[in-house]
C-alpha cells in the first residue's frame, strides 16, 4: 500500500470498510484511521469474521462475505452521513478472495482495456421505494402512481434534497432525483463514470439514501417488489465504450441509425447470453415477481429508443449508447457491470452478428429464477469470464433461495423478511 493513500486517511477520525457479497448485500466493518493505517502498514488486509453467519443464510456466504479483505484505498471517499459531532467520516471498498464481485467487474474492465483498446462509461438509473417508519405505509401515504409529481414530496422536500447533497458531498455524481411509476417510488440518475465507478457510486447512493432518511423516520428499500402490487424496481444500466483517443466506439454517422459495427457485435453478444444474464441481474425470487411486468422486457430485443426492448438503443444528441433494461434493484451492481462486460466482450471476441430489431426470435427472458440459474449453469463463457468460485457461489445462494421457497417460505412477507433491509 503505497504511502500516499496511506496519508489520505489522515483526513478521516473514522473510515468505514464495505465488502459487497456476491447477493449484493454490504458487511461493514468502522475503525479508527489511525488503527486502520497501523493495520494496513502490518498485514494490509482487514478480517472481516463468519460469527453469526448461519449456513442457510440468503445473504451472506463464505466465499465473498468472510476473509481478510483488501482494501481499496483509491476508492477513499467522505461519507458526510456518518458523523454528526464534527468529526470526519470515510469510506472505502474492499473486496476478499475467491469470489470478489467488486474484483470481477475490476477485471473485466481491464480485460475490455487489454484485450480491445476500449473503455466503458456507464451510469445506473436507480428506482428505490420509501416507506414510512412502519415499513408498510407508503412515502406520504400517497397510494396513487405519481409520476413525475411534486405534489407526493409535499413536506418533505427538505429531507429529501438534504439527502442528494449529502451524496453529492460523498462525490456522488447526482443527475437527477424524481418520483416514478410506482406508488412511494423514486429514482436518482448518475453521470457516467469509468471503469468500475458507477457500481461503486450505486453501493455508496443506498448507504447514504438509507442513514439520511432513516434518520428521519423514512425506510427505504431496494428490494424489486416490495408491495405486492404495482410496478416494481429497477436499476437500468446506461453504458458505451470509448476509444484511447476519446471517441464514443458505437457511434458510426454513416449508418442510418448512427451505430457501429462494433456496437452491433457488443448487442449480439449481450442477446446471445440473456438467459444467463438473468439470473445474475435477477437474483431472488422476489425478483421474477418484477419480470411479469409489462414495463420489463420480455424477450432479450434490442430496439431504437423502445422501452419494451431488454436493450434500448438511446440515441440522445447523436450520443449513442445503449440502456440494459433487466437489472434488477436488488441486483448487484458489480456483478451487472461484469456480466454486461463479460457477455459483450464475447460477442466481439466472436463477431456475433446482431440480430434484427425487436427479433420475434430472440432468446427469453426468463420468468423463474429456476430456469435463469440453469441457463447460467450452461453458459461457459460467463462462467470462464467471472470465475468459476464467484460463479458456483452466486448459484449456490440462488439454490438455498429456490430451496426455502420448495419449504413454503414463498410469502411476500418472507421476502420482506429477508430484503427490505438487507439489500
Amino acid at each position: 500500500m503505497g504511502s500516499p493513500w496511506l496519508r489520505e486517511l489522515d483526513k478521516y477520525d473514522v473510515v468505514q470498510l464495505s465488502l459487497t457479497s456476491l447477493s449484493g448485500a454490504v458487511r461493514h466493518v468502522t475503525l479508527p484511521s489511525h488503527k486502520l493505517k497501523t493495520i494496513l502498514q502490518s498485514s494490509g488486509t482487514v478480517r472481516f469474521g463468519s460469527s453469526g453467519i448461519p449456513a442457510d443464510s440468503l445473504l451472506y456466504d463464505l466465499k465473498s462475505s468472510v476473509g481478510d479483505a483488501e482494501v481499496d484505498l483509491t476508492s477513499l471517499r467522505p461519507l458526510p452521513w456518518l458523523c454528526g459531532d464534527g468529526r470526519t467520516a470515510g469510506g472505502a471498498m474492499c473486496h476478499v478472495s475467491p469470489a470478489s464481485p467488486r474484483a470481477a467487474a475490476i477485471e473485466q474492465v481491464a480485460r475490455l482495456k487489454d484485450e480491445f483498446g476500449l473503455t466503458i462509461r456507464s451510469a445506473f438509473e436507480a428506482e428505490y421505494m420509501i416507506f414510512e417508519q412502519d415499513e408498510t405505509t407508503p412515502f406520504n401515504n400517497v397510494l396513487i402512481e405519481p409520476y413525475g409529481r411534486s405534489d407526493n414530496m409535499s413536506g418533505r422536500e427538505a429531507t429529501l434534497l438534504d439527502t442528494c447533497h449529502s451524496l453529492e458531498g460523498a462525490g456522488l455524481p447526482v443527475e437527477t432525483f424524481m418520483t416514478e411509476f410506482a406508488a412511494a417510488q423514486f429514482e436518482l440518475t448518475f453521470r457516467p463514470e469509468e471503469g468500475v465507478a458507477s457500481a461503486d457510486t450505486i453501493m455508496v447512493m443506498k448507504d447514504g439514501v438509507k442513514s439520511n432518511l432513516r434518520r428521519n423516520g423514512m425506510m427505504p428499500t431496494y428490494m424489486a417488489c416490495p408491495l405486492e402490487s404495482g410496478h416494481a424496481n429497477g436499476f437500468h444500466l446506461n453504458h458505451s465504450l470509448w476509444t484511447a483517443d476519446g471517441a464514443n466506439a458505437f457511434i458510426d454517422v454513416t449508418d442510418p441509425i448512427n451505430l457501429s459495427e462494433l456496437a452491433r457485435h457488443w448487442i449480439a453478444g449481450l442477446v446471445h447470453h440473456a438467459p444467463a444474464l438473468t439470473a445474475l441481474l435477477c437474483p431472488t425470487v422476489n425478483c421474477y415477481r418484477r419480470l411479469a411486468d409489462v414495463l420489463c422486457p420480455q424477450s432479450a430485443t434490442w430496439g431504437e429508443e423502445n422501452r419494451r426492448a431488454f436493450l434500448r438503443l438511446k440515441t440522445e444528441r447523436k450520443n449513442v449508447y445503449l440502456e440494459n433494461r433487466l437489472p434488477s434493484s436488488a441486483s448487484n451492481p458489480y456483478l451487472d457491470l461484469a456480466a454486461t462486460l463479460a457477455a459483450g466482450m464475447d460477442g466481439l471476441a466472436r463477431k456475433l452478428t446482431c440480430p434484427v430489431q425487436i427479433d420475434p426470435e430472440a432468446p427469453p427472458i426468463h420468468k423463474s429464477i429456476d430456469a435463469a440459474v440453469s441457463a447460467l449453469e450452461q453458459d461457459e463463457v460467463l462462467t470462464q469470464a467471472l470465475g468459476e468460485d464467484l460463479v458456483k457461489g452466486f448459484i449456490n445462494i440462488s439454490k438455498k433461495a429456490m430451496k426455502a421457497r420448495d419449504m413454503g417460505h414463498s410469502s411476500h412477507q418472507f421476502h420482506r423478511s429477508v430484503y427490505f433491509h438487507a439489500l
